[in-house]
């Protein structure tokens, strides 16, 4: 009924099943980037699963009046009273750079548009960490539009 594998079937048996399973274990923690000037693909840890993550220079208060600083209301969505919140995500590199800036949500291209430019302009943030070691984290925020 059950066959015995030969210790060299059960060895590459093994190795699959480690494999596999590491593969399955990164894709879940993670989220695969491409680094500007480079095309290979490379992971970031959700901000979630690391020890240290990253924070803008000066904390969430100085993340927030730089937000409010540099929001500029784009003039058609002024004019027609649209208002909303657009979710972002992007990665903090190694290096504290912002890059890989993706939309989660938002239903007005011009505020759109506009959380996307503040994100880009971004001042190079502290980077997350996993054991002392700086890795790339991607993050989430949301960019409020009020008149």
């Amino acid at each position: 009924m059950y066959r015995l594998l030969s210790s060299k079937r059960l060895m590459i048996w093994l190795v699959a099943a480690v494999a596999t399973a590491s593969a399955l274990a990164q894709s879940s923690n993670t989220v695969a980037f491409i680094r500007p000037g480079d095309s290979q693909r490379a992971f970031a840890y959700y901000a979630e699963l690391v020890d240290e993550a990253p924070r803008f220079p000066g904390g969430e208060a100085a993340m927030q009046r730089f937000i409010n600083a540099e929001r500029q209301y784009p003039r058609d969505a002024y004019e027609a009273g649209i208002e909303g919140r657009v979710v972002l995500g992007f990665v903090v590199d190694i290096d504290g750079s912002i890059t890989s800036i993706n939309v989660h949500r938002g239903h007005n291209r011009s505020l759109v548009n506009e959380a996307v430019r503040i994100v880009a302009e971004m001042p190079r943030w502290k980077p997350g960490e996993i054991d002392g070691h700086k890795v790339p984290v991607y993050y989430v925020i949301a960019i409020p539009f009020r008149l």
